[in-house]
């Protein structure tokens, strides 16, 4: 069976193991994948190590500012590898032009701000899986 993954990657691991308890909680175990990062270079490296292992590469949460690249690098840089992959900024403090830019190139699906709403979150992450890897709301 194929599986979903959604990742995070945030460079603050208390946000890290939020985002992946709240989608744990209405994920499918047979069917998705979530993971998070908070390096943005393991976090690519990672993914296509997903990918060799026939893991949809579906979703990422990134955040806006990391050390090593910025939330608008890794999304771009991503979509060159993963074009399909659905891209959701979670970030409190990001750059308006780069995030508009991101939205303006057709890369970046949704933008929420730090702190979010869980629902909110996860009705996000929901409209940018496919149709049979929807989570339980």
């Amino acid at each position: 069976m194929r599986k979903y993954g959604v990742f995070c990657v945030d460079d603050d691991n208390i946000i890290n193991n939020v985002t992946k308890f709240q989608i744990n909680s209405v994920a499918n175990k047979g069917v998705h994948i979530v993971e998070s990062f908070d390096d943005p270079l393991e976090a690519m490296h990672e993914l296509k190590n997903y990918d060799r292992d026939n893991i949809d590469i579906s979703v990422c949460l990134v955040d806006f500012q990391m050390p090593k690249m910025q939330g608008d690098q890794f999304i771009r840089s991503l979509k060159q590898h993963f074009p399909a992959c659905r891209c959701i900024m979670l970030s409190g403090n990001s750059s308006a032009a780069l995030v508009s830019d991101l939205v303006e190139d057709n890369l970046l699906e949704y933008y929420i701000s730090k702190p979010w709403e869980k629902l909110d979150l996860l009705e996000k992450i929901n409209n940018c899986l496919p149709i049979n890897a929807k989570l339980s709301l």
